[in-house]
């Protein structure tokens, strides 16, 4: 008995764009649908066979880089057209077979059997919102402002809008911004208020800050004056004591010469370091006590010449011209005041007994001066002198 197999002509070999090829055992992952046994199987019944859709950017972009034609529709049809690096994957993974260099042909209703039919992305979809992204710099945007990374691709298209809608999305546009720059606002306002109240804390801080150590600095400043006007009154007191022995030395060794009895309260009141106040004797007296202290000076002659010259000073300022100062000054750089009156004792009472002034040294007095101002008592300086006779002539 004959079977519908046995009146069928022998099958030969499929050509496509005019090529021969040997059909695989396997050519479901490449494109061709197993060949089929069955008896039941006829031309009739074999569905029509059409070029499969794929994305005509991802096309391009596979053929600029070097991939044949055929190769680029078969990598993207069974890749769902889902990105470039998975049709690059693919075309790796076949490269050896042979049937990649020949068009694809697919049934009509039915992609391709055994495989997930060819998708082709329109857009980008917001899982949790389900709102449509036309490109991948949009859908970046959203998920940076709000920060939402479920997303999924999508064969929806994103509609255009109408102008209705374009002038909707405008107004909103406009409220938010208009929103957003009023909330800007009032947070810049917030923070420069709070800014203004830190500065103000710091200031005063500072402030404070400053006033403690001016005040630190005025309390040390107050202690370093008291401490340094305690040692100033005690030197200072350190010193009349000393002023105090040296005044009672003094007053001692006059009354000495005159051949009195030293005062032992002065002398004690000095030691003690109290003042007494001094009585200040005749100009007289003072002149016969220090013309007696000269007269100790036996050795030589010295006091009587030491007298001698001090006469002459009382002379010439008596007799001379007294408009002529120079009368009336002696300099203590002369070799006569030097020599025989500087190293004695009583030569300088002598002189101030008689109205003689100590001056400082100058350009013109490089050692100092002893100056008999206007007017001068001229009845003192006559007494002095007949004193000073007496006291030559009682040394001769």
């Amino acid at each position: 008995m004959s079977t519908p197999m046995d009146d069928a002509p022998p099958v030969p070999p499929i050509s496509i764009v005019g090529t021969e090829v040997d059909v695989p055992t396997n050519t479901s992952d490449i494109g061709l649908a197993p060949i089929a046994n069955d008896a039941s199987v006829n031309d009739s019944l074999a569905p029509k066979m059409i070029k499969p859709e794929v994305s005509a950017e991802l096309v391009g972009q596979l053929e600029a880089m070097g991939f044949s034609s055929n190769r680029v529709v078969r990598a993207l049809y069974f890749t769902g057209s889902r990105g470039i690096e998975q049709a690059i994957s693919w075309l790796d993974q076949h490269q050896g077979n042979s049937v990649m260099d020949t068009p694809l042909l697919v049934p009509a209703n039915d992609g391709k059997k055994g495989e997930k039919a060819a998708v082709i992305t329109r857009s980008w979809k917001c899982v949790e919102t389900g709102r449509l992204f036309k490109s991948m710099k949009a859908l970046e945007l959203y998920a940076e402002r709000t920060g939402k990374n479920n997303f999924e691709e999508s064969t929806e298209e994103v509609k255009p809008l109408t102008e209705e809608e374009r002038k909707a999305k405008k107004e909103e546009l406009i409220v938010k911004l208009k929103k957003r720059a009023l909330q800007k606002a009032r947070a810049e306002a917030k923070a420069k208020i709070e800014r203004e109240k830190a500065r103000r804390l710091a200031g005063k801080a500072s402030r404070t800050m400053a006033e403690e150590g001016m005040r630190l600095k005025r309390q040390r400043d107050a202690e370093l004056r008291k401490k340094e006007k305690i040692e100033t009154a005690r030197a200072l007191a350190r010193a009349k004591k000393l002023w105090a022995i040296q005044e009672a030395e003094k007053a001692a060794a006059r009354a000495l010469a005159r051949g009195e009895k030293p005062d032992a309260a002065r002398a004690a009141a000095a030691i003690a370091g109290k003042t007494v106040k001094r009585n200040i004797e005749p100009p007289m007296v003072r002149i016969k006590a220090a013309i007696k202290v000269l007269s100790t000076y036996t050795a030589g002659g010295e006091g009587l010449r030491a007298i001698k010259l001090i006469r002459i000073y009382l002379r010439n300022a008596l007799t001379k011209d007294e408009n002529d100062p120079k009368f009336r000054r002696i300099n203590l750089a002369n070799k006569h005041w030097v020599a025989r009156v500087k190293g004695l004792r009583g030569g300088v009472a002598l002189l101030s007994a008689t109205g003689f002034v100590r001056e400082d040294a100058c350009e013109q007095w490089p050692q100092g001066s002893y100056f008999l101002a206007l007017p001068m008592n001229r009845d003192l300086l006559r007494e002095a002198m007949e004193a000073i006779d007496a006291a030559i002539k009682a040394a001769s």
